[in-house]
């Protein structure tokens, strides 16, 4: 059990190895023979078998829900995974737990969904007691027309679309800084990391630099920006913000001493002012998203409050740039509404005081 759920099947032979010397006067510890070929076959000819035995009787004829997410595993497999969320007799409480991982013929709707009804014939619930589907936002499982949830809902009149709240906030927030913020600044936060990600040399001579400007304090490692969750940004902007000056100077040295291209465009954005405004005004509203972000991230938390966490984040950014005393509301024409000299946050207003 412990190997299955926590470990690589791989640290068997050791283990046993370990218990043959740990547990020397023990008979069954002394004799254990276990390799990685029988504990494999223990695990999905005996272990496997009896939990979703239990699983099944567990679920019976229970009204349930289902989080589906596909993903390419190390082969570039299409696969389909399925949680389970339903109330437990035995336990007297709602269980949240890993029903099936089932590889995709294809990545359309249609292949989801005979993915998805084989799934729940194999695993025992009855498909109309599926009361709601949680998934992302992409086309092939939201849409409107022939997406996973569309197709269900003609099977399932009753059925209830979840959406992901995390995965909207980034869509958001992406979309958002896409349409109104310059383009080059997602482009020069990914540079200057990958400037220093590959290069020994280069992470010395700034780490030099920084400690000779501070006093010998050194430099914290400027964070990657993650391609597909874009709130990343908000702690590499951090970074970047609270070692600027050190950064700025790093690059005027490199284009000269270099003389490379990627180091004099770097140099030439972080000696921008107003590229220093933008990450300013950014920092603020991306920390209040990735706050409420991280709540529903959480395993454990009251529904409730995080509602009104969404809620106080609205209000919230639309009070920096809307008129005073104004509420929004899913009417709001927010262009009315915009405040001709909006508060941008303290750090941005101290630096264009």
């Amino acid at each position: 059990m412990f190997v299955a759920e926590h470990c690589s099947i791989r640290v068997v032979e050791h283990v046993s190895e370990v218990c043959k010397v740990r547990f020397s006067d023990s008979k069954a510890g002394s004799e254990l023979k276990l390799k990685r070929s029988k504990c494999s076959g223990i695990i999905c000819n005996i272990l496997v078998p009896h939990f979703t035995e239990n699983l099944k009787n567990d679920i019976a004829d229970r009204k349930f829900s289902l989080i589906i997410d596909e993903s390419n595993d190390v082969s570039a497999s299409k696969m389909l995974g399925i949680v389970i969320r339903y109330y437990s007799d035995s336990m007297k409480r709602i269980v949240v737990t890993f029903l099936d991982l089932v590889e995709l013929g294809g990545c359309n709707a249609e292949a989801i969904c005979e993915a998805l009804r084989q799934s729940i014939k194999d695993n025992g619930p009855d498909l109309l007691n599926l009361l709601a589907l949680g998934t992302d936002n992409a086309s092939v499982m939201a849409g409107i027309i022939s997406g996973v949830f569309a197709r269900l809902k003609a099977e399932v009149p009753h059925l209830q679309l979840i959406k992901c709240v995390c995965h909207s906030l980034q869509l958001a927030v992406s979309h958002a800084t896409c349409e109104k913020m310059p383009r080059h600044l997602e482009f020069m936060i990914k540079e200057i990391y990958n400037w220093f990600c590959h290069s020994s040399v280069r992470q010395a001579k700034y780490k030099e630099l920084y400690e000779t400007i501070n006093d010998g304090v050194p430099p914290l490692k400027l964070i990657q920006l993650c391609q597909t969750r874009w709130l990343s940004i908000e702690r590499a902007v951090g970074r970047i913000l609270q070692q600027w000056l050190e950064v700025k100077t790093h690059f005027q040295v490199a284009k000269l001493q270099e003389r490379c291209y990627t180091a004099e465009l770097l140099h030439s954005m972080l000696d921008d002012e107003e590229n220093h405004a933008f990450l300013l005004f950014l920092r603020p509203v991306l920390a209040e998203v990735q706050a409420v972000n991280l709540a529903f991230e959480a395993e454990m938390q009251d529904p409730t409050k995080l509602m009104k966490d969404l809620v106080l984040l609205i209000d919230s950014l639309g009070s920096k740039i809307l008129t005073p005393g104004k509420k929004l509301s899913n009417c709001t024409v927010i262009e009315e509404y915009l405040d001709p000299r909006p508060y941008l946050g303290f750090q941005f207003e101290k630096k264009n005081g």
